[in-house]
């Protein structure tokens, strides 16, 4: 998704939805960032977020040379492709867990 389309999104939830909240956090191994929209949908509380980070490219072996040495494995990404991921959830009203919602799950079909 660019990053355009996805502006557009949060803009159409903030106005004719109710923005609870918006906050962007780094991955833990610092090759990405991950933007959540919380929002108050027709469904009930709804949370919508987009995990973007550097495309995958491959891992390094490191290894040494020393008898019974570790070998470290190093996974190697992108400087200029990026991947992103969008999820749904809804809040269950009564455990108030956060629920994954598919698109059948809302009446759409990607067939």
């Amino acid at each position: 998704m660019l990053d355009e389309k996805w502006e557009e999104i949060c803009e159409m939830i903030e106005e004719k939805l109710d923005l609870q909240s918006r906050s962007t956090e780094p991955d833990e191994d610092g090759h990405g960032a991950t933007e959540t929209l919380i929002f108050r949908g027709p469904q009930g509380n709804m949370k919508l977020s987009r995990s973007v980070r550097g495309r995958f490219v491959g891992e390094k072996a490191i290894v040494s040379k020393r008898i019974g040495g570790d070998v470290q494995i190093e996974k190697e990404y992108s400087d200029t492709e990026t991947v992103d991921f969008l999820q749904l959830f809804r809040q269950d009203p009564e455990s108030g867990e956060w629920v994954e919602l598919q698109l059948s799950d809302l009446g759409l079909s990607s067939e």
